[in-house]
């Protein structure tokens, strides 16, 4: 018989049964006609021809074996059981489809941004051979001091485990030729950086061989994202012409979508292009460390250990050759780390987190729908022992209960991917900003091949769990309800809810971690006064203003337009903004009759600059001395305000007021004139030892901030801001325009949401965990109706009986709470990096947490418990 055939009498059954009964009859027919030829009478003839045959049931299953395919068969069988079940116990179906929508929901969602953002590999070719090195001085808490192109130079010609190395850094420039002038992110590399990816551009050529000599042409690349939104995907876009930094400037290629790293630059050129990069200071002085990365890639045959042993070695020796610019007293260093690690940052910890938490949540509800699963196995023993009775095999059931499972998870996993669906569009919309690779996010074939695997394994778990009646007791089960099966499952029930506890609780204790964390970043004094401030950051065209006096001037313009209007308290301009954890730079310095100690770091501190306002505006508030003034010019002598910090780290016990400090190694002093409070340059780090210099006594800053206090509303005064910065140079585009409530604001984002999907991921487990106590003891009382009749009927009070089932779930919290807190206590140490504030084995988290969970397991019992209590005696002993 055909395949084809043997399908169509499969999935139209009942024809083919119709006509397997024509079939049959037909023969018996005949075969009844033959036999009354013979002279047998009819009636004798037919019950001839039935023996014959050999009779009809049989016959028919033949029939049916013959064109049945026996496994699509029973698993037709198979499903339309259990849909029937499912649809006959709609409130068991409903709750375990909910329970598995929110686990396999969860886990579906943070793993599919887990694999967006952490397991896709970056569309380079092998980027596991691509390394980022970094120079540190960790004795001054710096972790990246950058790299000068003298550095770069002697680590590209001395290295012998890398096939290629190329520089990178990012800056802002004017770019014109377009609608307007706009302010466009330009990363700078070498000629290499491209190939050293190994990407290929959609449009055009990458750079060629010798663009970044001095004097190669300029030419430019464009990244996708920009040619789409700001060329609208011009294809002959190649060989246009735009002007920058005063030069022309040839676009020789359009690269292909690539994640935004280092930085999220609109265009690149090579380092012949920056004005900067080219200037004779940075070309020759060691300690011009403007390139913020150097990226190599791994020698075939070398590995990761090898190449940074030889970078360091090549550290070492400059060191030796060049004492002055690597001073080793401060903690020099010389590092390495994997692309794909240093692209992720700080989102690895978090994600990570999130998922191990989510998979919490599942083993949470996989052991509650184990729970009613096994209730309800045990109210279908009778079914199960029927059945063995009548001959099926106990492997044909456990596939029937597999199937069932599997339905249920299967439902579950699609509700599941609908609620995961969801919380992705809302994880990205809420995280795009602060989330690499957000863009890349989304439901695709890994996360859907997760989600199938997710479904099987919670049907696994929960659905094979079976306990038959041993052989030769199927009498016995149809008889007693199988007490012996019930009681087994009473244990594996209570093993259940202890599991269920003990996965609580470093569920709870990580969101209560994360709470506190968020309640310390939250309440932290950051030493300014936020509120009525706004900020504006500009980068200025460094082409126009290529002197100190016309930078000065511009940023004085500014301030005395904004100072003039009528809304303005104060007006400033900082060199960085505050709270945003960026500085213009972080420098040693030497004090005056100050001997340096031979192995201790070198005097360091973070460089503010600024105008005289710039501490009124902030409201950051004089501690001794004096602010800047109007004399504290260019050609004065230089004066610098310090914070607390700093005076009580290089000045105990003495007044720093008037006391003076060189950078240069005496050839300059510079005399402290004041001392502030502390600040925080970031909300989740302590006080840095901070020194301000006037900006008059800088180079008179390319990029700087606007601020102004105003009593104005913030969000009005900001078009004002705008508008009047415009009126100075209609040319000048403003990066950002923003309050420094928002720029706090945007900081707690991150934290905020981590601690929100704990918290939720908790507030599940704990509405599970309640649930899966409760049917417990509620599974209990039922089992035990007869025995607590006895005790009530020889005089057990009714408080008596709530005490001993209480006990029971306080003895099953009990043991989860003390398995729980060893896990809680891993997760507190993986945690403790991501914490501000928050001590190691934070008590006040425990605490709350145990508390939580003994106040919602003893609600949970409360229901049993006075079931329990009120059983009448005479009614319990009608049950014997």
């Amino acid at each position: 018989m055909s395949f084809l055939h043997r399908l169509r009498k499969l999935f139209h059954r009942a024809a083919a049964e119709t006509e397997l009964e024509r079939e049959i009859a037909f023969h018996l027919e005949m075969e009844t006609r033959a036999l009354e030829r013979t002279g047998l009478p009819a009636d004798a003839a037919r019950r001839e021809a039935m023996r014959q045959f050999g009779g009809v049931h049989r016959a028919k299953e033949e029939c049916r074996d013959a064109w049945s395919i026996r496994l699509i068969d029973t698993l037709r069988q198979d499903l339309s059981y259990g849909w029937r079940g499912l649809r006959h116990n709609p409130g068991f179906a409903i709750i375990v489809i909910l329970t598995l929508a929110l686990g396999i929901g969860a886990n579906t969602a943070i793993f599919s941004v887990v694999n967006g953002v952490l397991l896709r590999p970056l569309p380079y070719a092998e980027p596991e051979r691509l390394v980022s090195l970094t120079q540190s001085a960790s004795k001054t808490g710096q972790s990246s001091i950058g790299f000068s192109v003298p550095d770069f130079m002697d680590f590209r010609a001395r290295n012998r485990g890398f096939s290629a190395m190329s520089e990178y850094h990012s800056m802002s420039f004017i770019l014109l030729g377009g609608a307007e002038p706009e302010q466009v992110q330009t990363g700078v590399v070498s000629d290499n950086f491209f190939d050293l990816l190994g990407v290929k551009p959609i449009l055009g050529r990458t750079f060629r061989p010798g663009e970044d000599k001095p004097g190669a042409e300029p030419v430019l690349m464009l990244s996708y994202h920009y040619w789409q939104t700001k060329l609208g995907g011009d294809r002959s876009v190649i060989g246009r012409v735009f002007q920058m930094n005063n030069k022309p400037h040839t676009v020789v290629g359009v690269l292909p979508p690539l994640p935004a790293f280092p930085n999220e630059n609109q265009i690149f050129m090579p380092a012949s292009a920056c004005p900067f990069r080219g200037s004779p200071d940075v070309l020759t002085h060691r300690t011009a460390r403007l390139l913020s990365n150097v990226f190599a890639r791994v020698k075939d045959g070398v590995t990761s250990v090898q190449a940074e042993e030889d970078a360091r070695r090549i550290g070492l020796e400059l060191c030796s050759q060049y004492p002055e610019s690597y001073p080793t007293n401060d903690g020099y260093s010389v590092g390495l780390s994997s692309v794909a690690r240093a692209f992720t940052g700080n989102a690895r910890a978090g994600l990570l987190l999130l998922l191990a938490m989510s998979g919490f949540v599942l083993l949470i509800a996989c052991a509650n729908v184990a729970n009613l699963t096994l209730s309800r196995l045990l109210r279908r023993n009778r079914e199960f022992a029927v059945r063995l009775a009548l001959g099926a095999t106990r492997g044909r059931i456990v596939r029937q209960l597999l199937t069932e499972s599997i339905m249920l998870a299967s439902l579950g996993g699609a509700a599941g991917l609908l609620l995961a669906n969801l919380g992705v569009r809302g994880l990205l919309i809420y995280a795009h900003r602060f989330l690499p690779r957000a863009d890349e996010v989304g439901l695709d074939g890994s996360v859907l091949l997760f989600a199938v695997i997710v479904t099987l394994f919670t049907a696994l778990l929960f659905g094979s769990r079976v306990r038959f009646p041993a052989d030769g007791d199927v009498v016995g089960a149809l008889k007693d309800g199988s007490r012996g099966t019930a009681l087994a499952h009473s244990r594996f029930r209570a093993l259940l809810v202890i599991g269920q506890i003990a996965v609580s609780v470093p569920l709870l204790v990580g969101a209560g971690l994360a709470a506190h964390h968020l309640y310390n970043l939250q309440t932290v004094d950051p030493g300014i006064n936020t509120s009525q401030v706004v900020a504006a950051n500009i980068a200025l065209n460094w082409t126009q203003m290529d002197t100190f006096d016309k930078r000065f001037a511009f940023w004085n313009h500014v301030v005395e337009e904004v100072r003039a209007l009528p809304d303005v308290d104060s007006v400033a301009v900082s060199g960085a903004e505050p709270l945003n954890g960026l500085t213009n730079y972080t420098s040693n310095f030497r004090i005056e009759h100050q001997g340096s100690s031979a192995e201790g770091a070198s005097p360091h501190a973070i460089i503010l600059a600024s105008t005289e306002d710039y501490f009124k505006t902030v409201g950051e508030p004089l501690v001794r001395g004096r602010y800047f003034n109007h004399g504290d010019a260019h050609t004065s002598p230089a004066v610098a305000i310090i914070n607390q910090a700093l005076a009580n780290h290089y000045w105990r016990g003495e007044d720093p007021i008037g006391r003076r400090i060189t950078f240069d190694n005496g050839q300059s002093w510079v005399v402290v004139v004041g001392i502030v409070a502390n600040t925080h340059q970031r909300l989740d780090a302590d006080t840095l030892d901070e020194l301000n210099i006037p900006l008059s006594k800088t180079d008179g800053l390319i990029g700087a901030t606007v601020l102004a206090r105003t009593h104005a509303p913030p969000d009005t005064f900001a078009k004002v801001l705008r508008q009047v910065i415009h009126h100075v140079d209609p040319n000048q585009p403003i990066t950002s325009v923003e309050t420094l409530a928002q720029v706090r604001q945007g900081l707690l984002a991150p934290p905020r949401l981590t601690t929100t999907l704990l918290v939720l991921f908790a507030l599940v487990a704990l509405l599970i965990t309640a649930a899966g106590i409760a049917g417990v003891l509620a599974f209990s009382v039922s089992q035990r109706t007869q025995e607590i009749g006895i005790w009530m009927a020889l005089g057990a009070t009714r408080g008596s009986v709530l005490w001993v089932v209480a006990r029971q779930a306080l003895i099953l919290v009990g043991i989860g709470l003390l398995v729980g807190t060893i896990g809680a206590l891993f997760v507190c140490r993986y945690m403790q990096s991501m914490l501000y504030g928050v001590p190691a084995i934070d008590m006040i988290t425990f605490t709350v947490v145990i508390a939580i969970l003994l106040l919602v397991s003893t609600l949970a019992a409360l229901a049993p418990a006075r079931r329990a209590a009120s059983i009448s005696p005479v009614l319990a002993l009608r049950m014997t």
